[in-house]
């Protein structure tokens, strides 16, 4: 090879060396409680972006009667905790329950907070409250019961959603007596978490959620999605059989369903006698606009390691896509990827979220990865690790878990692995240089039309903005398709683009020539 060549070669190996081997952002530890603390569910308040809120719970056997929440008014550099529900808090739970678990937590688009959480016995009955607060969390209203006629295993793993006009909407899981099947039921509030409706069943009689927190998203248009697996066909006794990631669509957000739509089918991963490990299925949706939305789940076939797949839907949930798996990590071949999470930013980009053990050696070693889709979930970009150090997740009975948020500017992630750690994603690179398509001769009197496109790392094409400006002009906000009148002669037109996050890139300028009448 050339001495030139082979400098750049060299140059641009150096590059992707750096590029792979680039620092986590800065990790933030939420809360540290001995190495025992479960959940880290972490939800954004629409308005303020940099008001964060994560809610947990410690599995110590002396400190399961408390749940609790940590917030973050600046975006995610500081964090207080306080308990919400249980020992300690202004809301203790009913008489006969000493476990507080499972909390899921949510803003609404005015402000208010809004936690779900399971009370439950030691012998494990469960039941699913509401607390909300639209004072920050400074203090939360009185608890509301969304079951009060739960039976047999009860109520379990609330999931959370807040829409506009005051709408929340709640999942849980109901457990039949032998508590190895359940049911997802909805409970929804039009009046902002007051009151709530009696429960809606959304899978069917036939199927089997157990073990399969429901997931909820809200789209642009108000339409209600609930995704969960169905483990009615899984062999738990002797191993083997088949999951099925579902989901069904409401158009009244969730006083009724329309029809239980697969999105895949895959290996339960469970071997002999229940042993599933992080292979079962799991499943998160996130709606990026109205009618559209994906779904992210993980799985695998036992022995083989579970890995994250993905889908989407065009039509409002009506059809899906066929899954597609992301490619596996350096060093992952045999190793898990798991508890896979997704959320939309308002701009229409899709954050995933998972966690993976390409590292354990054996040793129970866990790392967070971070990719996001530009193109409604089509695809994915390649993983970035967000966590500094990876977790030993066998030092103790430590159940992982892994939460995004999105805004515009930032992908937002929690993590819980026996303690709560916080890491955000940021934009910081700025646009391509626009390109701009259009006739560079035109004649005066004549109206010239330029299209206006750029590309950007983090924020989808449709959501770029742009400024312009023609000669002397200062630059000024333009539409993507920017109409001129101009006087006979040259002039430049100047175009940057800016992303969602204010970046601007450099300046297009292209020369336009006017002919005379």
């Amino acid at each position: 090879m050339p001495p030139a060549r082979l400098l750049l070669a060299l140059a641009c190996a150096g590059a992707l060396t750096a590029a792979a081997a680039a620092a986590p952002p800065p990790n933030v530890h939420v809360a540290q409680m001995g190495g025992a603390l479960q959940g880290g569910r972490l939800a954004l308040d629409p308005r303020r972006p940099g008001r964060l809120a994560v809610v947990y719970w410690d599995d110590r056997r002396e400190r399961r009667g408390t749940c609790w929440i940590a917030l973050s008014s600046d975006g995610g550099a500081t964090w207080t905790s306080q308990a919400f529900a249980g020992a300690g808090s202004g809301n203790l739970l009913p008489p006969g329950m000493s476990l507080c678990r499972n909390p899921a937590v949510a803003f609404g688009p005015d402000e208010t907070l809004y936690v779900a959480y399971e009370a439950a016995r030691l012998s494990g009955f469960a039941q699913v409250e509401l607390v909300r607060s639209s004072n920050g969390a400074a203090t939360f209203g009185s608890p509301v019961l969304l079951d009060p006629d739960a039976a047999g295993g009860g109520d379990r793993e609330p999931s959370i959603v807040a829409g506009k006009a005051g709408r929340v909407v709640v999942s849980f899981q109901r457990y039949g007596e032998d508590e190895d099947s359940a049911a997802v039921e909805v409970v929804t509030s039009s009046d902002r978490g007051r009151t709530f409706s009696p429960p809606v069943a959304v899978s069917p009689p036939a199927q089997n959620a157990a073990g399969s927190t429901a997931a909820l998203a809200f789209d642009a248009g108000g339409w209600l999605y609930v995704g969960w697996v169905d483990g009615s066909a899984v062999d738990l006794g002797g191993g083997g059989g088949t999951a099925s990631v579902v989901a069904a669509a409401s158009r009244d957000g969730g006083r009724t369903f329309g029809p239980v739509r697969t999105v895949a089918e895959l290996p339960s991963g469970c071997g002999p006698n229940d042993d599933c490990g992080n292979r079962y299925p799991a499943v998160s949706l996130a709606a990026s606009s109205a009618g559209r939305v994906a779904a992210a789940w993980s799985g695998g076939a036992f022995p083989s390691p579970a890995r994250i797949s993905y889908s989407r839907s065009a039509d409002g949930g009506r059809t899906w896509t066929a899954g597609k798996t992301l490619p596996p990590l350096p060093g992952s071949t045999d190793r898990d990827q798991y508890g896979a999470d997704v959320a939309a930013a308002p701009d229409g980009r899709i954050d995933l979220v998972f966690l993976d053990q390409a590292r354990d050696a054996d040793t129970g070693l866990l790392d967070v990865e971070h990719a996001h889709s530009l193109d409604g979930g089509r695809t994915f970009s390649r993983p970035v690790r967000l966590d500094a150090a990876p977790t030993a997740t066998q030092r103790g009975d430590v159940s992982a878990a892994a939460s995004v948020a999105s805004s515009n500017a930032a992908a937002d992630t929690a993590w819980a692995a026996g303690d709560v750690s916080f890491a955000a994603r940021s934009d910081s690179k700025a646009p391509r240089a626009p390109h701009v398509r259009g006739a560079p001769v035109v004649r005066e009197g004549r109206p010239a039309v330029y299209r206006l496109s750029a590309m950007d790392t983090f924020t989808p094409p449709a959501a770029l903005r742009f400024v312009c400006g023609v000669d002397t002009a200062p630059l000024r906000r333009c539409a993507a398709r920017l109409m001129l009148r101009l006087p006979a002669g040259s002039h430049v037109l100047r175009v940057r683009a800016v992303d969602a996050a204010g970046n601007r890139s450099v300046t297009t300028r292209i020369v336009l020539r006017v002919s005379p009448r």
